[in-house]
């Protein structure tokens, strides 16, 4: 049976990281996160822009940590929203903020970080289990640093203030079995690209991955200027070593492929639409490393990262890239499945 807990509300009135202890000996199917907290916008007479991912870019980071080691790495809120929608096939409950000279407005995001995958054929394979007394278990929150119009929109000349932003934390779980161990633990890290100084045939990120990590997917998020687009990455290549896994295959042919089990494109209103629900952005693609993410056994298939010897296996993702403002930035989502001796079953 699955439970869901609500473990403690946190005050994000300063930009100071927050922690949260989650609960142990049971097994975690995900973390739910409810951002509230009311905008007021006064002044001025140029409304200027929402920008799309308002309010998803409230929150700098999250970040949950197993003994100091962050294996779900400082996600910031634009991309949670993104993962949300491309793991549990639809995008994020939220509210947005006004454009307009506005009284008090009640503003709310809630996100959802799986650590198990409702696409596998059994879930219950990759979830977070730490034993009492043996691990710590961690939930970091961080706000960005300033709180203002600027942060929420483009081309305004009135004043914002955010008041009263607090974050509820719920624990969803299961209880766990005696003889039951899981086989994999989610793995997620961030890596944000340096400034793009000029197009480049071959933008690289270098993603060092150990022999008991499996690399499932990568979600790569393309902005210019702070907003979405989708024509900065070209084409797409993984090496492995010297061996090429990926060849040069266009980001718009995997943006295709991927709306086949994530339909509902509308690149017309610059936004992504799943369902009732409006309001990703552009500018994110999915890769999959996995033969049979959908209908199959996500992460049990054959991945692209073939298994190497007792050593660190170098995996390095490249991008033709085009510049044209010189604001552009790229930020890349790894996703893996990790084995932990003396828990996992190996």
């Amino acid at each position: 049976m699955l439970y869901r807990k609500e473990l403690e509300q946190i005050d994000l009135s300063t930009s100071d990281p927050q922690a949260v202890d989650m609960m142990q000996d049971v097994l975690t199917t995900g973390i739910e996160l409810e951002v509230t907290g009311t905008f007021t916008i006064s002044g001025g007479s140029t409304s200027g822009t929402v920008l799309a991912e308002t309010p998803h870019n409230l929150i700098e980071w999250v970040m949950c940590e197993r003994d100091s080691d962050e294996f779900v790495g400082r996600i910031p809120g634009q991309m949670l929203a993104a993962l949300q929608r491309y793991t549990l096939q639809n995008p994020p409950r939220f509210t947005t903020i006004p454009d307009g000279d506005a009284a008090a407005t009640a503003v709310s995001a809630r996100y959802f970080i799986p650590f198990s995958n409702p696409l596998i054929v059994n879930p219950f394979e990759t979830v977070g289990y730490f034993a009492p007394a043996a691990s710590t278990f961690k939930l970091h929150v961080k706000r960005i640093a300033t709180v203002d119009i600027d942060s929420f929109t483009t081309g305004s000349d009135r004043t914002g203030v955010l008041t009263v932003p607090q974050v509820r934390v719920f624990q969803h779980y299961a209880k766990t079995p005696t003889a039951y161990r899981p086989q994999y633990l989610p793995r997620y890290s961030v890596i944000t690209s340096d400034a793009i100084t000029a197009s480049q045939d071959a933008f690289r990120f270098n993603m060092e991955a150990r022999t008991n990590i499996r690399l499932a997917a990568t979600l790569l998020q393309e902005s210019r200027g702070g907003l979405g687009v989708e024509d900065i990455v070209g084409n797409v290549t993984l090496r492995s070593d010297r061996d090429i896994m990926i060849d040069g295959i266009p980001a718009a042919t995997l943006r295709a492929r991927e709306d086949l089990f994530y339909p509902g494109i509308d690149g017309s209103a610059g936004t992504t639409q799943v369902g009732t629900y409006q309001g990703m952005p552009l500018g994110y693609t999915m890769l999959n490393w996995v033969s049979d993410h959908v209908g199959g056994r996500w992460g049990q298939g054959r991945t692209r990262q073939a298994p190497a010897a007792d050593k660190l296996r170098h995996l390095r993702l490249e991008l033709g890239v085009t510049r044209t403002s010189g604001t552009e930035l790229i930020r890349a989502l790894n996703m893996g499945l990790e084995t932990v001796p003396g828990w996992t079953r190996l």
